[in-house]
């Protein structure tokens, strides 16, 4: 009998066990490579909401933390029916502002019996001062998403025609603010609504940058120009102050600091809220309510209750958070989640973080105003859209006349923008600090990040690509040796 195993052609085995687990995992990893590495085009969520327990010194709190991205988003504030001083449902007024996250705002007067609901601090909405306050702190944002948290002391300056020194100037105490019977200078501006409801004081009304009306007290509540604002003095030294104005004098005011330093960083705000009292600074717990001139023993002492926090943490994102426990717990939560600069909001029945799904935490009352994250309908560091009616400043100087900041000033419709003038020779310039950022549309920093982010998703395309042709490869020739000779 012939002997077959030499004249017959020897038939390939059936691949092995091992052979298919081997091929399985090989596969098995690629797909997992390639699912873990972003493609271009595929970026992180713009917001974060999470719900999470951090460690403390002496315990464990529970939060509910929102993370936003400032170079994709807008902080915006909110105010209760679009006026100061009124309340409203945190989940309406987000809704109504087309916001995908909302906290509560500034300290109020919740438990006053008047229908006004008076806030305690200094709130800027749409680069206007609408509200000013002399206690706490305030987070303020530029057009450009950058931010900052400070104790911010301010007084207002008035002119007519145009002079700011004596006999021609004047001054006044508040910003839509409802008298509460002591003397006062108010000024109230439509962010206040259509009419001053006073009539106990003299009001001068001052309408395209002029004065128009002079009304006498108890001669009833007078209209507020749209395209100005209405200054009201209640008190015999004040009233002696209102007969400087005259109808057909230009009348204008402006916002200084009260220790006299340049406003700085402050010229640039868009929106701002104020609370406070301060609770990370630099990276690190910084804790002095009653040096901000808080009194109220809910925030200066050991009171355990629902508060609210916002901070902004190294990458220059928004940091929402609500909690419950005493102050000083809530400045080393700050920390410990993150946040280089925070402070709080109002807290107890008025803590309340909502999103488009649903309260994260439900306030227990109507709140007068808050801080909202809305989509960002221009790029960042380009001019924000209401920019194109406001008065501009002058051109800047020339390069050698280095540029000074000035206090802010009104335009005809109480809104606030910064002046400029060469430096006097023999005066040191100021700071870099103190100058405008400029940021072209076109090269904003979200615009950077978008294209460096783009980048990197093509160097992980290119790289997943170079592994699994290797990898593929490197199968095929361990399947090559291991393939029985015919």
């Amino acid at each position: 009998m012939p002997d077959l195993r030499r004249t017959a052609t020897r038939r390939r085995p059936d691949l092995p066990n091992q052979d298919v687990a081997r091929t399985i995992l090989v596969l098995l990893l690629l797909f997992l490579a390639g699912a873990a590495i972003p493609l271009p085009g595929q970026t992180s969520p713009p917001f974060e909401v999470s719900t999470t327990t951090v460690k403390l010194t002496d315990l464990r709190v529970s939060a509910h933390v929102i993370r936003a991205d400032l170079s994709r988003l807008q902080p915006r504030l909110g105010l209760a029916h679009g006026r100061v001083g009124q309340t409203q449902e945190l989940a309406d007024l987000a809704r109504k502002a087309g916001a995908l996250a909302a906290i509560n705002g500034s300290y109020f007067e919740a438990y006053t019996a008047s229908a006004i609901k008076n806030p305690n601090h200094t709130l800027f909405h749409e680069g206007r001062v609408v509200a000013k306050g002399n206690i706490g702190s305030v987070l303020g944002f530029a057009a450009d998403g950058r931010a900052r948290i400070e104790p911010l002391r301010l007084k207002i300056e008035g002119a007519l025609d145009g002079s700011f020194r004596y006999p021609d100037n004047w001054h006044a105490y508040w910003v839509n603010r409802l008298p509460e019977g002591a003397p006062t200078i108010t000024l109230f501006t439509p962010d206040w609504g259509p009419r001053t409801g006073l009539s106990d004081g003299v009001q001068v009304v001052v309408s395209g940058g002029r004065v128009t009306h002079l009304v006498a007290p108890g001669a009833g509540a007078c209209p507020i120009p749209t395209d100005g604002f209405v200054v009201y003095f209640r008190g015999e030294r004040e009233q002696r102050l209102a007969k400087r104005f005259r109808v057909g004098r230009a009348c204008s005011w402006r916002l200084v600091r009260d220790d006299g330093a340049p406003l700085g960083f402050w010229s640039e705000v868009v929106e701002g809220v104020g609370a406070g009292p301060r609770l990370v600074r630099a990276g690190r717990v910084d804790l002095s309510p009653e040096n901000e001139g808080f009194k109220d023993p809910k925030i200066i002492t050991a009171w355990d209750a629902p508060r609210s926090m916002v901070g902004i943490d190294r990458n220059g994102r928004l940091l929402m958070v609500t909690s419950h426990g005493q102050v000083r717990q809530m400045a080393e939560l700050m920390r410990n989640l993150g946040a280089v600069e925070a402070m709080c909001l109002d807290g107890g029945a008025s803590s309340g973080l909502w999103t488009r799904k649903g309260y994260l935490t439900p306030p227990g009352r109507p709140i007068s105003n808050a801080l909202m994250i809305v989509e960002r309908p221009n790029p960042p560091g380009s001019a924000p859209p209401w920019a194109t009616s406001r008065p501009h400043p002058p051109p800047a100087p020339p390069p050698r006349a280095r540029a000074r900041p000035r206090p802010r000033e009104s335009d005809s419709q109480g809104r606030m923008f910064l002046s400029r003038e060469p430096e006097p020779s023999g005066v040191r310039p100021g700071t870099s600090s103190s100058r405008p950022r400029r940021t072209s549309p076109a090269q904003g920093p979200g615009t950077r990040r978008e294209r460096s982010g783009e980048a990197r998703g093509m160097v992980h395309l290119l790289g997943f690509l170079a592994v699994a042709v290797g990898g593929l490869s490197w199968h095929l020739l361990w399947r090559a040796r291991r393939e029985p000779e015919t």
